[in-house]
Formats: structure tokens, sequence, C-alpha cells
């Protein structure tokens, strides 16, 4: 019986002799949660940290994301982790996070926290809440109220060998079809003074550059034409999927559109991104009577743009590596 007290008193010294560590441990735990600055530009891109400081023998998890902050601020890189032991047995982890934003205004980022597991239940440690101005670039006149101007110019790439030697093909193949022809309508002298050609067809991209330079000459959503803006250019970005791939997009939905044009690989990554959110804020703008800023609508444009610029070659290649004919439907 005596032993049998002691075997209880000592678990009891242990049980109390562990929690009493637990909550030592735990009164010296520190989480802060901050940017490197507090305003930045819109499209800046800056570095938000969070620390964790503990005792070197305390084992916490702690809060890690992935593709946003909160809403309208975004991760582009992270978490980039490391830590760092001190002499005094502590413990210093470090998580850092590339974010930017495109939305202006101020925003609240909540409190980051590290938390405990023991037989007592989950212990968390937060941080203090932090604070992010996200703000335009004042390059407008004073009288702004019947002007708008771009953010940032227009990019021009520079033209490449490699886009010129597919014109440079054309012209040679239209001059030998041209001698053909006119060849041909000699030896079996037509009496004619109508010239006949045969039609030729514009290529997608050509034919989807220009409407949107007409498109954006129109200055649509500078006239609060917002339906009207994305419901134009929802169609040519549409009538461009149709003619390079082949594809029936005008009848589809969004998400078809992009469970359909996935199997191109030449629509993976940017492209994807690009073709995704033009088609999606132009349903909101077009069904749920969403109101966009004008950063909005320049972006669209710029998206719309990029997604004809990175797909515009001969033939689309297919993940299995076949390479498929654009005009293919119409051999069929």
């Amino acid at each position: 019986m005596k032993r049998e007290s002691a075997i209880y008193l000592t678990c009891l010294i242990m049980s109390c002799f562990s929690m009493s560590s637990a909550s030592l441990y735990s009164q010296d735990v520190r989480v802060s949660a901050k940017p490197d600055t507090t305003a930045i530009l819109i499209g800046d891109q800056i570095w938000f940290t969070v620390t964790v400081d503990k005792p070197g023998g305390l084992i916490l998890n702690h809060l890690r994301l992935r593709d946003t902050l909160v809403n309208k601020i975004e991760i582009l890189q992270g978490p980039v982790s490391d830590t760092l032991s001190s002499s005094d047995n502590r413990v210093v982890i470090r998580d850092r996070y590339l974010i930017t934003s495109f939305d202006s205004g101020r925003y609240e980022i909540p409190p980051f926290y590290a938390e405990m597991v023991s037989d007592e239940g989950v212990k968390r440690f937060y941080s203090e809440y932090s604070y992010l101005s996200v703000k335009r670039s004042d390059i407008a006149p004073q009288d702004t109220t019947m002007h708008f101007f771009d953010i940032i110019p227009p990019y021009k790439a520079p033209i490449t060998i490699g886009e010129l030697l597919p014109w440079f093909l054309a012209v040679i193949a239209l001059a030998a079809i041209a001698y053909f022809v006119v060849k041909y309508f000699m030896n079996r002298k037509k009496e004619s003074d109508e010239v006949i050609a045969d039609d030729v067809v514009e290529a997608a991209h050509i034919l989807a550059y220009r409407n949107l330079e007409k498109l954006k000459g129109e200055k649509l959503w500078q006239k609060g034409e917002y339906k009207e803006y994305y419901t134009r250019l929802s169609d040519i970005v549409r009538v461009y999927i149709d003619m390079r791939f082949s594809m029936n997009s005008m009848e589809s939905t969004t998400g078809e559109i992009m469970d359909e044009i996935s199997v191109f690989e030449v629509v993976e990554g940017e492209p994807a991104d690009s073709l995704r959110q033009v088609l999606e804020l132009a349903d909101m703008v077009k069904f749920a009577k969403f109101k966009p800023d004008s950063s909005d609508c320049e972006l669209s444009m710029e998206q719309a743009w990029s997604f004809i610029s990175m797909t515009r070659k001969e033939k689309a290649v297919v993940k299995n590596e076949e390479a498929v004919d654009e005009e293919k439907g119409g051999e069929e």
C-alpha cells in the first residue's frame, strides 16, 4: 500500500512539473507580424515577415499561408523560412512572404499565431494586427474630371527574326500561288477584265489585334459603358480561340472553355491565368452587374493582348507531344 502511494505521488509530482514547465515556456513566446513598410503603390512588391521567438525546447506549430494574406493582397513568393538559434537556448523562426496588391485601399491584416499542443489542450500565441495602405500613382494634372491617364504606358516588345520569318515565307508562298494562277488563266486564254483570286483567310491573331485596337479607340469604359466594353472584349477573345484552336467557345461557359483549352501546352501557366481573369471579370460585369474601376479595365485589355501574343503560333502542341493543326476543323 505504501509502495502504491509512493508511485502515485511520484507521478503527480512529475505531472505538475511538466505542466509548470509548459506554463513557464508559454510565458516566454513572442509572435510578431509586419510588412517592410505600411504604404505602397499599386503593383509594388514588399516583404511581409512573421517572427516566432520561443525557448529552444518548446515545440510549436505556427500558421503559414499560400495564396493571399487577406482579400486583394496576393502572395507572390513564400513562405521563405529560416531558423536562428542563440546562446541563451532560444530559437527564432522567420517566415517571409513576397506580397503585392493591385487594388487601392487600406487593408487590415489579422494576427498570425503559433500554437502549443499539450495534455491541457491547445494554447495559441498571437501577434498584433498589422495594416497596409495601397495607393495609386498621382501622375494626373489637377483637373482630371474629363481626362484619363495610363498608370504605366503600354510595353512594346521588339520584333524578332522568328516573328518576321513566317511573314517572309508567307509572301513567297503567295507570290508562287499568284504566279501559277496567272499562268493557268493565260494558258486557257480567258478573256476577262476581272481578276479572280482565292480568298485568303486572315490569321486569327491579326484579326484579334485589329479588333482590340478598335475597341480601345472607342473608349467605352471611359464613358461608363462597362457592360458593352467587356462584352466586346470577351467576344474578341472567344473568336480568336475559335479560329486558333478550332473550338466553339461562343456557346461555352468560361469553365468549359478553360477545361477544353487546357489540353494545349501553349495555354499553360501565364496564358491560362490571363485568359481566365479576362473571361471571369467579363462574366461578373455582364451578369452580376459588377462595376470595375479603371485599372481593372486597362488590365483586362493588357491580359487579352498578352494571351493572344503568347499563343499566336502556327500550330498548337498537345501535352502528349502530338501536333494539332489549326485548320483541322476546316479540312474535316
